[in-house]
């Protein structure tokens, strides 16, 4: 099983470094190729305890939906993303959080969200 992690501050390094790998893919099963190299994933947020909004290559993001809620991701600074060998992120992936394994059910390409206004 490969995981790796990405962290608010590493996501900061990461949104900052210019990334030539175009490793999204559409069709009928989109997903992140090349997903454990540096700058594959350039960000993530989460979307409540039932879903992660994920930026990949070309600052498309994707939207991955939890086969059951993923309770400490509210909370979480640091993620782990588990391809199983594959180094694709997709539907058959999942996610580590403080311990608690997040299967993704579905995993599509959005649009960029909007951002939170600031209080």
């Amino acid at each position: 099983m490969r995981k790796f992690i990405v962290s608010i501050m590493s996501a900061a390094v990461l949104l900052s470094t210019s990334a030539a790998i175009t490793g999204a893919s559409a069709g009928p099963n989109p997903g992140i190729d090349f997903a454990n190299m540096h700058g594959t994933i350039r960000d993530w947020k989460n979307d409540g305890n039932k879903a992660l909004l994920i930026q990949g290559p070309g600052k498309q993001w994707y939207r991955a939906e939890f086969t059951n809620s993923c309770h400490a991701l509210p909370f979480a600074e640091q993620i782990g993303f588990v391809t199983d060998g594959t180094n694709r992120i997709d539907r058959f992936s999942s996610i580590v959080v403080k311990g608690e394994r997040c299967w993704f059910k579905s995993f599509a390409a959005v649009d960029a969200p909007t951002p939170k206004p600031k209080s």
